[in-house]
């Protein structure tokens, strides 16, 4: 009795047990939640024209560049060059526009100077007596100075113009004639024009441009080159190059020298001193 009255509310009911099928066309957008059919949930061309209403798409919907000329027929790209045209080629060039401002003044061209030097004479020897600093003489100008250098009439004092800055090189011949040993340094040393350029008391030593040779064997010779940087401030300045030996007695002195070797044959001189300047900036 029981089953035949819970079998009744069944057959007259119908709920949780009779499968159920969803009439065509009874599913429409007023049933659907918002944001229910999502990009996951359709595939792939399932959604084509005919399905998109007319000016349902518009260019704010698009994204840039994600639609290519592979992606149109060849009609509608045709019907778009048609309507919007082929680049054109370019239009004339505009008016000048106005004149910028000046730019900063780049630095003024210097005209090259240079002077090239030599001595043609033996120099040291007793002069060397006493450890005394003797100024360099060069007495034969190989390359004519141009403006800006010039040597005195005392053949020892070079003149500098500046604002500049200068570099050049020496070389010098150094003999010992005797026995013993012997050290000779040359530096260069520098004074202003207003200082006067004339006495040893007007010139003070140029930093960093010494240099020195030790002689122990009676002959023996060495060449020494050297190449140095002289700024030169606006006022000028006026260099010599100098040397001095350890030697304390006229004998000792007499030892070291800056030989001079005349032209033979067909070997030209050997000048005891070469030196040359020129100005770099």
């Amino acid at each position: 009795m029981a089953v035949a009255i819970v079998a009744l509310i069944v057959g007259l009911t119908g709920t949780g047990i009779a499968a159920y099928t969803l009439p065509r066309n009874s599913v429409g957008t007023a049933q659907l939640k918002k944001a229910a059919v999502t990009n996951t949930r359709l595939a792939n061309n399932s959604v084509g024209t005919k399905r998109i209403k007319n000016n349902a798409v518009t260019s704010l919907k698009i994204r840039n560049r994600t639609i290519q000329k592979a992606d149109l027929s060849w009609d509608l790209w045709q019907e778009l060059e048609t309507k919007v045209g082929r680049t054109g080629p370019a239009g004339p060039g505009g008016p000048q526009g106005a004149q910028g401002p000046q730019g900063a003044q780049g630095e003024a061209a210097f005209t090259p100077e240079y002077a090239q030097y030599s001595s043609l004479q033996e120099q040291g020897g007793t002069a060397f007596a006493g450890q005394v600093v003797i100024p360099v003489l060069f007495n034969n100008a190989d390359v004519s100075p141009t403006s800006g250098i010039s040597l005195d009439n005392n053949l020892w004092n070079w003149r500098l113009a500046g604002p500049a800055v200068y570099t050049g090189a020496y070389s010098a011949q150094v003999r010992k004639t005797g026995n013993g040993t012997a050290t000779v340094h040359i530096w260069w040393q520098y004074a202003t024009p207003s200082s006067g350029c004339n006495e040893d008391a007007d010139f003070g030593p140029m930093a960093n441009s010494s240099t020195q040779k030790s002689l122990s064997a009676a002959g023996e010779q060495v060449n020494v080159a050297v190449q140095y940087v002289i700024p030169v401030p606006a006022s000028g300045m006026c260099a010599r190059l100098v040397a001095q030996s350890t030697a304390t007695t006229p004998s000792e002195a007499e030892e070291m020298i800056f030989p001079f070797e005349p032209a033979s044959g067909y070997r030209p001189a050997g000048p005891s001193f070469i030196a040359n300047v020129w100005r770099i900036a």
